[in-house]
C-alpha cells in the first residue's frame, strides 16, 4: 500500500517538533532549576562543559520546534484545510484555536530565546573570553532572567494547548473558562516551582 505523501510529511515534521520541544524544554528546564544552583558554586568550570553545549541544544531546539511547528500548522489548516475560517479552519474549530494558542505561546518563548536570552548569554561568554571577571553581569541580565522566568511559567500551557489541539487529549472544546483554568493552572504551578527553586538556591 503506497504511503499518502501529506500523511508522509506530517508524520516527519511532528516527529521533529517532539523531538525539538523536549530537547527544548527539557533543557528550559534544566536552565532554570539545576543550572542556576550549581553556577554560584562551580563558576566558570560549568562554562566549556555544560554551559555552551547545553545553550547550543537549547536554542537550536527552540528553532526546530518553532519551524516544524509553524509547517505544520500551514500544512494541516492551509494545504489540507479550509484556511482560518470554515468548520476545519484555524480560527473555525476547537482543535483549530487551541493549536492558535499554542503558537502564540510558542512564538513568544522561541523569541525570548533567540532574541533576549540568548544575546545576553553570548555577551557574557565573551566578557570572560576577554578576561573580565566571572562574576561580572552582562548589561540586560536582569531582562533575560526574566524572560526565562516567562518560558518557564508559559511551558506548562503551552504543552496543554498542543495536546489538546492535537488529539492527543480528552476532546476539550475551546472556551474562554476553560483556557483561562488551563493559563491559570499552568501558570501557578510553574510559579511556584521558580519560587521553591528560589529559596533552595538562596539556602547556604
Amino acid at each position: 500500500m503506497l504511503v499518502d505523501g501529506h500523511d508522509l510529511v506530517q508524520a516527519l515534521f511532528r516527529w521533529l517538533h517532539i523531538l525539538a520541544g523536549a530537547t527544548w524544554i527539557g533543557l528550559l528546564y534544566f536552565l532554570t532549576f539545576i543550572h542556576v544552583r550549581l553556577s554560584p558554586a562551580l563558576g566558570g568550570q560549568l562554562v566549556p562543559h555544560i554551559t555552551l553545549p547545553s545553550l547550543v541544544w537549547f536554542r537550536w531546539g527552540a528553532m526546530l520546534s518553532f519551524l516544524s511547528g509553524y509547517v505544520l500548522l500551514v500544512w494541516k489548516y492551509f494545504v489540507l484545510g479550509s484556511g482560518l475560517s470554515g468548520a476545519g479552519g484555524l480560527l473555525g474549530s476547537s482543535a483549530g484555536l487551541w493549536i492558535s494558542c499554542g503558537a502564540v505561546l510558542g512564538t513568544i518563548m522561541w523569541w525570548n530565546v533567540w532574541f533576549v536570552i540568548w544575546p545576553v548569554y553570548q555577551a557574557g561568554l565573551g566578557r570572560m573570553e576577554e578576561g573580565g571577571a566571572e562574576t561580572e553581569r552582562p548589561p540586560r541580565a536582569r531582562t533575560a532572567l526574566l524572560a526565562a522566568r516567562l518560558n518557564t511559567v508559559l511551558s506548562v500551557p503551552l504543552v496543554f494547548t498542543m495536546l489538546a489541539g492535537s488529539g492527543h487529549a480528552p476532546s476539550i472544546p475551546f472556551q474562554p473558562v476553560w483556557l483561562g483554568l488551563v493559563l491559570g493552572l499552568g501558570c501557578g504551578l510553574s510559579c511556584l516551582l521558580i519560587v521553591l527553586v528560589g529559596r533552595q538556591a538562596a539556602r547556604p
